[in-house]
């Protein structure tokens, strides 16, 4: 199954906080796990992905209007979204028009854990 990591990029270390743990994890080797800027910075476009993807996580701590955008159409395409957002940060109320399954997490091994027991829900 294929699974697209989003986030927002302004105020959040995503390569550090992100992206290292989740290709450590057991979830690395399980899944097709998919980032934007895994290899570049430069801007992304997941919409030509959404139809392959078997879920769609986003990072919400941090307001993101490409984000935001990226949410809204794996929204219309159907995709299975959970988000997830750091103890302390409010993600966006927006977030709950597209998925209900919005999750906080304390540190990496607690994000870990929160991904890895809804991706369960999304793979019934």
């Amino acid at each position: 199954m294929k699974i697209y990591i989003s986030h927002s990029r302004g105020q959040f270390d995503y390569k550090n906080g992100l992206y290292l743990p989740l290709r450590q994890s057991k979830l690395n080797s399980e899944y097709e796990i998919m980032f934007p800027h895994e290899t570049s910075d430069e801007p992304f476009d997941s919409f030509p992905l959404l139809d392959s993807l078997g879920l769609f996580g986003a990072e919400v701590s941090f307001p993101s209007t490409g984000l935001g955008i990226e949410l809204g159409r794996a929204s219309m395409k159907k995709v299975p979204i959970v988000c997830f957002h750091m103890a302390g940060c409010v993600p966006a109320r927006s977030v709950r028009n597209v998925t209900e399954h919005v999750y906080q997490y304390r540190c990496t091994d607690d994000l870990i854990r929160v991904l890895t027991a809804h991706i369960g829900v999304f793979c019934k």
